[in-house]
């Protein structure tokens, strides 16, 4: 996490706000959901007093440029912001609470109410979403101010100071919060009151009409709670969101002309008031420059965030909350996993190296049917899986992780070639096969094809009782046959890499036995033989190899009726697609030609 500085000068703040306000859905694909009557006029009317009186930098997002992907990429730019920045964020229009998941939603513009029978929660914007994008921006200080259904969804408790004076705005104003107003609870709230609804009145009556020049997040909100109470009934809810860069401040507002007096050092006197002992005002901790090392479960958890996010569009956040794990103590595998697979120059060059590989398989086909059992054939594994057997936002972005560190360690291994699924759906997509599912047969037929003699990595993971199961199987991509099953729990007794670390292992191992290294020997001195077998099949310094003679007994259809150990060999020379190996015949005197005469590989 980057650090906030301690003592920040209002002059410098920067006020944004990014004001969003839906009354017509109907007319931008907002299927199933009924047209408001104020929300897009309520957000206007904010928008203009906020800019006007109180010199914020606003963007504005009003029906049909309020679509699900305009939102989240205005929610995402936050990740930008600086510990200078004050960011207001409000909402107007419908709003929905799930009791089964207990989760609320914004509804976009182009949000369709239902898919079918079922709830089209994918057009939405879930609160959780919402928290996420908040909780990682580096900004000091975010206000939102919700004017929707079941807008307390996003409520953590009420948090009331008192006891206000200018020392403890200036406190107020150095420590960050994130902070919530809504027009409601876990319930529908009016949209009717006039030209505005009566919760954007009342804001709009205090912020034209403060009671000073100066105020709080929480003085607006008491004051507006007050008038909506009295008027409708509903209960304006406010208070810090459940974040931990909440650190008991609050968001302040000042109209043109306004400063407050210079931070406060710890000790000093300022108007008469001493800050030290038992008068410090203990409303605001500390802001910490060293933070401590996160527990190892909400270590996953903030991956996990983070690739939920990037499947949603928010790449800044997603890099965001990445980066700030490298400020916690020591390297760790899956945090650079994951921030190397964020990267969109290395998803760049995955794609590119697929169809550099496919290129080269489809250079080195073999001519006849000879030419072809004497090459060696490159080990590649296309990594598929898990994938969740559940769905969920969650549970996918797990899954994901999951790939991403399995990936990371098959490939340290140099036993195989990896290939990560969205490289795969980008080439099927180029070849117009489509990838919706790439464990369906079809797909797996047109994989075959692309990655001859390949393997496909498939499975689940499964959520139990205490922990969460990973089942995985190798396929051989030809023929479907289950090359090896694998299984490991996830829970918290191992960190997640090393539980991939070990998985890996076994998989290598079982594709080295289905797969070893072999090829026709094509050069014979006394102590060196050349082959086809490089580094783009998988060759490696540590490899062993058996040299074998091979004798057929049909020249027209070469079935082996006979293969006989006369040597091993170690690797001299490692080329891109050949080799040299050092060998030590078993027979005597040893062979001067290369007929009938093999590499392959011995598997331990």
């Amino acid at each position: 996490m980057e650090a906030i500085s301690a003592k920040p000068s209002l002059s410098t703040i920067k006020y944004r706000a990014l004001v969003i306000g839906i009354s017509d859905y109907a007319r931008h694909h907002g299927d199933g959901w009924e047209s408001l009557d104020t929300a897009r006029n309520d957000a206007a009317s904010i928008a203009d007093c906020l800019e006007q009186r109180y010199g914020f930098e606003v963007q504005r997002l009003f029906d049909r440029e309020a679509t699900r992907e305009s939102i989240l990429v205005a929610l995402d730019d936050l990740a930008n912001s600086s510990s200078d920045d004050a960011i207001l964020i409000y909402y107007a229009g419908h709003g929905y609470f799930d009791e089964a998941l207990g989760e609320g939603y914004w509804i976009p513009s182009d949000a369709r109410k239902t898919e079918g029978a079922r709830q089209a929660r994918e057009d939405w914007i879930w609160n959780s979403m919402i928290t996420k994008l908040v909780g990682a921006t580096e900004a000091r200080h975010v206000l939102v101010i919700a004017d929707s259904c079941y807008g307390g969804s996003l409520f953590r408790g009420e948090q009331m100071p008192t006891g206000k004076d200018l020392v403890w705005y200036q406190r107020a104003w150095e420590k960050p919060s994130r902070y919530l107003i809504t027009s409601g609870d876990l319930e529908p709230v009016l949209d009717s009151g006039g030209s505005h609804s009566i919760f954007a009145q009342e804001l709009l009556n205090y912020f034209n009409y403060p009671a000073d020049r100066l105020f709080a997040a929480s003085d607006l909100a008491l004051a507006v709670r007050q008038k909506v109470s009295a008027l409708t009934g509903q209960m304006v809810r406010m208070g810090p969101m459940p974040l931990a860069k909440h650190a008991g401040g609050e968001f302040i507002f000042k109209t043109h002309g306004v400063s407050l007096p210079s931070p406060v050092e710890e000790g000093s006197k300022t108007g008469g008031l001493e800050i030290s002992g038992k008068n410090r005002n203990t409303d605001f901790p500390k802001t910490t420059t060293n933070p401590s090392p996160l527990p190892k479960t909400e270590k996953v958890q903030a991956v996990q965030d983070a690739l939920a996010l990037n499947r949603q569009g928010a790449t800044n956040t997603a890099k965001k909350i990445i980066s700030s794990l490298f400020s916690q103590p020591g390297e760790d595998r899956m945090v650079l996993a994951v921030a190397h697979y964020l990267s969109e120059q290395t998803r760049a060059q995955k794609r590119d190296a697929l169809r550099t590989l496919i290129e080269k398989l489809e250079t080195r086909k073999p001519q006849d049917r000879r030419e072809g059992e004497g090459m060696a054939k490159p080990r590649i594994v296309g990594c598929l899986g898990p994938i969740s057997a559940t769905g969920g936002a969650d549970a996918d972005a797990l899954a994901l992780l999951v790939q991403i560190c399995l990936r990371t360690e098959l490939d340290q291994s140099g036993d195989v070639q990896v290939v990560e699924r969205e490289a795969l759906e980008s080439i099927l997509q180029e070849i117009d096969l489509g990838s919706s599912d790439l464990s369906d047969v079809r797909a797996q037929n047109a994989l075959g094809k692309l990655l001859p003699a390949g393997m496909l990595l498939l499975g689940n993971i499964i959520p139990l009782k205490d922990a969460q199961q990973i089942h995985l199987r190798l396929v051989d991509a030809e023929t479907s046959r289950i090359i090896g099953s694998f299984s490991a729990s996830l829970d918290d007794r191992a960190p997640l890499d090393e539980i991939c670390s070990s998985l890996a292992s076994q998989i290598v191992h079982k594709a080295i036995i289905a797969r070893p290294l072999e090829a026709r020997i094509t050069h014979v001195e006394p102590a060196l033989v050349q082959a086809g077998i490089g580094r783009f099949h998988g060759l490696q310094e540590d490899v062993c190899f058996n040299v074998v003679s091979k004798i057929t007994s049909d020249a027209t259809y070469p079935l082996v009726s006979s293969e006989t150990n006369i040597g091993q060999a170690r690797v001299r020379r490692i080329g891109e697609s050949d080799g040299e190996f050092d060998v030590v015949w078993s027979v005597v005197p040893p062979p001067s030609s290369a007929d009938n005469l093999w590499l392959k590989e011995r598997i331990h």
